[in-house]
């Protein structure tokens, strides 16, 4: 209390207060106009109490409110301005009623702001300078209040409907992230949002152009203009950061004609797009349905989904679940033609056998090409897609539950399918590759030369008799046979070679015995490596090793008549498992592995795949180690696939894949080396169990098989057909598995 006390003591003695006797009012009067606008009225208004009839209070208060009327902006401090306006045009008026000649002549000191200093140097106020400065402001404030508020009311309506228009823009930006969003998502909501959109725009210029013609009559000191931007790229122009009415270049989004062109391409496009979703669909459904009696009838002809049709729904979305259903739909229809052309030639006796496999081959990739468009349809029936395609999805399927039950029939039809196919490639090939198993010989000499391959001996177990580990179809129904057998005079084994005519009779027979130390003699004991067709003959790989274990690769290369047209030496010395011939390139690929003719694969070695020309030139090589061994090489476009068997393999990214928890477990791998040297791919086929692989056969790139047995690994060429313990696996050049017995 004694603290307030002392406030109002203080203040009490700057100026007059409620405290003490006022002071004389001709006194104070110039220190109160020196104090600020808001203190020199509370001051003026005290004194006014005092002497209500006092003329200089009023137009000493008017002169203050008329002050912070000039001081303030019409648009910004409107209702500022406008409320002290009011409050000047009041005091002067008050003023009028009290104010004469003669009290301004007595009472100079009261009016001295208006004075003028005369020749004397003494300041003279005139009753005519006070009242024509009256009844000029007065006419000034009172036309100010009759025309700005209206201008002010224009301006602010022109504002506000442009804010709200850039608000609802905005909100259709934040709501659909890409214009295609927007335009498959358009709906009754958002068509009402697009005419308030352009309502309260059109209403913005209007409000303005009245703004415009409002301070035309009466000036505010905005010289404004506004021009309209087109809006072009979504998402970037329509934005404001900070709307600005006040300046003197106006720039606002033509937001209307936004509207009016995405309604115009909305209907154009988006409707058009919609009906001819229904229509494609209904054509795709119906020549389905004539699938069969067009095939009957030979009229069969291949179906597409309509390229116009896909180029417009993809040009707006790209994750669509009606695309996939289409190219579904297209897929089913190749099925239905391939089935039917399966069956009818399935039937016919007279159709070659390769055929049939290629066709059975085909329906199993096309079935997984199916399988996986029915992937990309449940991936993309989502929530999006059904706001987007509402009507389409509901009439014709009964919405997203109908599209998950057409994917799972149809996969269960796929799968049933899948396994018809497989099983006509697996009857097809046991009928080809049985052949080892038939017990069949050829007389040549003295010699009784097996026409079926055996897993080759060791040297000390060999005898006179050959065991043929190698055999070569060819097209017309001959052969390249070789193996080896015991040369009893050199106590040596011998490798053998010889060309078997249509009619299975020993075209020609050649035998051979490496030297590696040429002063000893015939000093190697001779297996056959590898051996491969090529243009007009035979490629021959033979090994050597002497008492001493040293060991030598021979290249032979025979014409059609078995006679030697090149012999090299090769540099690499391990034991050569398989040689293929590329046509495109005229190079020899060769793998070797380990050093014995049995390769143990519960011992790691390395595995060597080497690229020669074809008189023996080593062009490269690549090396990876592994316990394992190798079955056979696939040739497939710009690459080979390796097939064999693995105990413990280092795959590409360095993790170790092991076939199981026992040591003697075995797995079949597949590893892809292109034609430059470099590693592609490998795979392991897993299984819950130990199983191995022995025979090969490459349909096309597209269905490479590999047969095998379950159970512990052996070294055997028989095939395994029984149910209960045969192996069969489909992959393709991308080494992905089509079909597997392994489940």
């Amino acid at each position: 209390m004694k603290k307030l006390a002392f406030i109002l003591f203080l203040a009490g003695a700057a100026l007059p207060g409620l405290s003490q006797k006022l002071e004389k009012y001709e006194e104070v009067l110039p220190r109160i106009l020196a104090l600020p606008p808001s203190g020199a009225l509370a001051q003026l208004k005290i004194y006014l109490a005092e002497q209500p009839d006092n003329s200089s209070i009023y137009l000493q208060m008017a002169v203050i409110y008329e002050k912070r009327y000039r001081e303030s902006d019409p648009i910004k401090d409107f209702a500022y301005k406008v409320g002290n306006a009011r409050e000047a045009l009041k005091a002067y008026q008050r003023t009028e009623q009290f104010i004469s000649e003669k009290e301004v002549r007595k009472n100079q000191e009261y009016f001295f702001n208006f004075g003028k200093l005369d020749d004397k140097g003494r300041v003279t106020v005139g009753f005519d300078t006070i009242s024509n400065h009256m009844a000029r402001v007065k006419v000034e404030l009172q036309s100010f209040i009759d025309n700005v508020p209206v201008i002010y009311d224009k301006f602010t309506r022109s504002f506000s409907s442009y804010d709200r228009a850039h608000k609802a823009f905005t909100g259709i930006l934040g709501k659909y992230p890409t214009f295609k969003d927007l335009y498959l998502l358009y709906d009754a909501e958002v068509d009402k949002t697009f005419g308030d959109i352009k309502k309260d725009y059109l209403e913005c210029l209007q409000y303005w152009e009245e703004y415009k013609a409002a301070t035309a009559s009466f000036d505010v000191g905005y010289n404004q203009t506004m021009t309209a931007k087109p809006i072009k790229v979504y998402r970037l122009d329509g934005l404001e950061s900070k709307i600005n009415f006040l300046q003197p270049k106006i720039q606002v989004w033509d937001y209307a004609s936004w509207v009016d062109t995405t309604r115009e391409i909305i209907h154009a496009e988006i409707d058009k797009l919609r009906e001819d979703l229904m229509a494609e669909n209904l054509r795709l459904n119906k020549r389905i349905e004539e699938a069969k009696p067009d095939f009957i009838r030979e009229e069969f002809e291949p179906l597409k989904v309509s390229k116009e049709v896909l180029f417009t729904l993809r040009k707006y979305d790209l994750s669509s679940v009606i695309e996939p259903i289409f190219i579904f739909k297209e897929k089913k229809h190749d099925l239905i033609y391939q089935q039917l052309l399966s069956e009818k030639l399935g039937a016919d006796t007279e159709v070659d056998v390769e055929r049939k496999l290629y066709l059975y081959g085909q329906m199993v990739n096309r079935i997984k090409e199916a399988d996986s468009v029915l992937s990309d349809i449940r991936r993309t029936n989502t929530a999006a897609s059904l706001s987007k395609y509402s009507d389409f999805i509901k009439t014709n399927y009964n919405g997203p539950s109908g599209i998950t039950q057409l994917i799972t029939t149809e996969r269960q039809n796929n799968k049933n399918d899948v396994s018809n196919y497989v099983a006509n490639i697996q009857n097809e090939l046991y009928a080809i590759l049985k052949t080892d198993s038939v017990i069949k010989k050829v007389k040549y000499k003295k010699l009784d030369i097996p026409l079926f391959r055996s897993v080759p001996v060791d040297n000390d177990l060999l005898t006179a008799a050959p065991i043929t580990s190698h055999r070569i179809e060819n097209f017309d129904g001959s052969a390249f046979i070789a193996g080896i057998f015991k040369n009893t005079k050199e106590n040596k084994t011998q490798a053998f070679v010889a060309g078997i005519t249509k009619e299975q009779t020993v075209g020609w027979y050649n035998d051979y015995l490496l030297k590696i130390d040429s002063a000893a003699g015939l000093d190697a004991n001779t297996r056959i490596g590898a051996i491969q067709s090529v243009p007009g003959g035979l490629a021959v790989i033979l090994n050597g090793v002497d008492t001493s274990g040293i060991r030598i690769n021979h290249l032979l290369m025979l014409d059609e008549k078995g006679v030697i047209t090149h012999s090299r030496r090769l540099i690499l010395n391990q034991f050569p498992r398989t040689i293929s011939y590329n046509e495109r390139t005229n190079t020899l690929f060769v793998t070797y592995k380990g050093n014995d003719y049995l390769d143990d694969p519960l011992v790691e070695s390395e595995m060597i795949m080497a690229n020669y020309s074809i008189y023996g030139d080593l062009q490269w090589q690549q090396r990876m180690s592994y316990k394992g061994d190798i079955t056979d090489v696939v040739s497939v476009d710009q690459a080979y696939i390796i097939v064999g068997n693995y105990n413990e393999i280092k795959g590409l990214d360095g993790r170790v894949n092991r076939a199981g928890k026992n040591n003697t477990d075995t797995k079949a791998f597949a590893v892809k080396i292109n034609l430059a040297g470099e590693l592609l791919d490998l795979k392991t086929i897993d299984y819950s169990s130990s199983y191995f692989a022995n025979k090969t056969y490459k349909v096309s790139d597209d269905c490479i098989n590999f047969f095998g047995s379950m159970g512990a690994y052996t070294k055997t060429v028989m095939l395994d057909s029984r149910p209960e313990s045969a192996v069969h696996v489909i992959m393709n050049k991308d080494l992905e598995i089509l079909a597997s017995t392994l489940k």
